[in-house]
């Protein structure tokens, strides 16, 4: 079901980030950490615990570091999670860490339905809400948390979804030969009706 790349002709469409602002916790917690290293320079500076005059240097460059490495590595965890919508299928790259992460893609003729979740005040407040993806053989999804205006994106993808289908029916309607598509339109009289189908076969 899924691969890692696209093919020659996909358009990328749209690439969602989740919203930033679930991410502010740890963005404080980086801003203490540096802060909080330089509001106790002096004292760590003069800290020499053993006669060791170099470690409150070392505990505020430990600090320092902890903080931007943290930062960092939350400001990647925010950029590489994020949902690419293109012209012929969807990809999701997820990331936990540095060392941790998984990419998926789907193509939209294996897409069942597309549930949105938004609970509780902040995402109503904040617009974000949460995106499960079904599948028509298998009972797995995929879920993606945090999106911006998710009513926007699932609208977009089932949009998108549905051109490609016609698109692909067209093709298909194209390729079959003159007795395949008598049998076709045998097919669709049986399933609409005598009445139905001489109707639209007389418009």
């Amino acid at each position: 079901m899924f691969s890692e790349s696209f093919s020659e002709n996909s358009q990328i469409i749209r690439v969602v980030h989740r919203k930033f602002l679930v991410y502010s916790p740890s963005v404080l917690a980086s801003i203490i950490l540096v802060l909080g290293a330089f509001f106790f320079m002096l004292p760590l500076f003069g800290w020499s615990p053993f006669g060791w005059d170099w470690a409150g240097e070392i505990v505020f460059g430990f600090l320092i570091g902890l903080g931007v490495l943290y930062g960092l590595m939350t400001f990647l965890v925010w950029w590489d999670n994020r949902l690419i919508i293109s012209n012929d299928g969807l990809i999701i790259y997820r990331r936990k860490g540095f060392f941790d992460q998984h990419i998926f893609k789907f193509d939209y003729q294996k897409i069942r339905n597309i549930d949105l979740s938004i609970k509780g005040f902040f995402q109503t407040i904040f617009r974000f809400g949460s995106l499960t993806i079904n599948f028509n053989d298998t009972s797995a999804s995929i879920f993606f948390s945090h999106v911006s205006r998710p009513l926007e994106i699932q609208a977009l993808i089932l949009k998108i979804q549905g051109t490609a289908q016609k698109e692909k029916e067209e093709v298909v309607i194209d390729d079959l030969s003159e007795i395949e598509l008598i049998e076709l339109a045998r097919k669709i009289r049986d399933k609409l009706g005598r009445d139905i189908f001489n109707d639209i076969a007389n418009e």
